[in-house]
Parts: structure tokens; sequence; C-alpha cells
């Protein structure tokens, strides 16, 4: 599962700011987990299709964070044969869909995220 947070101490100052100064945020973490999750499905080699239907994002309660990938009691059940794929050990790796996923869209959406931080800070300073 890939994680995407903000730093600690950035987390407890935009915690204490009002929902309208933070909504940017919002939807800078939600346009990233689906990217990156689009890109894990399009990823996945599956003949059945359920390990790819399993793949999900979640932003978290306050925005600032979100989780992507094989998310859930039922999602590791029922795909854990995912795990497997991705680790490095089976098949030298040839078959992960997470990690790549990671490596390629990590800069766009660290752009769009620091963009949406900027935009808040100078709202909440000026």
């Amino acid at each position: 599962m890939a994680s995407i947070k903000v730093d600690k101490k950035l987390r407890i100052l935009l915690r204490r700011a009002p929902d309208e100064f933070t909504e940017d945020i919002r939807k800078s973490f939600d346009q990233g987990a689906r990217i990156l999750a689009r890109q894990m499905r399009s990823n996945v080699q599956s003949r059945t299709g359920n390990l790819r239907s399993k793949i999900t994002y979640k932003v978290s309660s306050d925005g600032l964070g979100a989780k992507v990938g094989l998310r859930g009691k039922r999602a590791n059940k029922k795909a854990f044969y995912g795990k497997i794929l991705e680790s490095d050990k089976f098949r030298n790796g040839r078959f992960k869909f997470m990690e790549p996923a990671f490596k390629k869209h990590s800069g766009k959406i660290s752009k769009v995220l620091n963009k949406a931080i900027d935009k808040t800070l100078k709202r909440l300073v000026g």
C-alpha cells in the first residue's frame, strides 16, 4: 500500500486552520490518489480482474493524507496474491504494479500537492 502524507509539523498547523483554507489540499490529495490508483490498475496483469477491482484509495478524514492500494481486510483476503506479486522475491519483481506506478507519478503528485500547500499557506498568512 502506498501512503502519501503531509509533514507532521505542517499537518498540526493545517489541522488548526478552517476547512475553507484546506479545501485545495484535500482536492489535491484526492486527485493524486486517483491518478495513482488508476496507474496501479493499469499495471496489474490479471486474468480475472479480481486484483484490479480490489485496488482502491481513501483520503484521510482531515484531508492531509491518502492511502492507495489493497486496503482493508476483505481486499487483503481476496487479493492476497497482490502482495506476493509486489515482492522482489517473486520472479525478481517482474509483476510489480504499485512501485512502478508510484515512481512514475510521484513527481507530478508532489508538484500538485506543493502548489496547493503553498496556496493555502499564503491564504493563511496573508
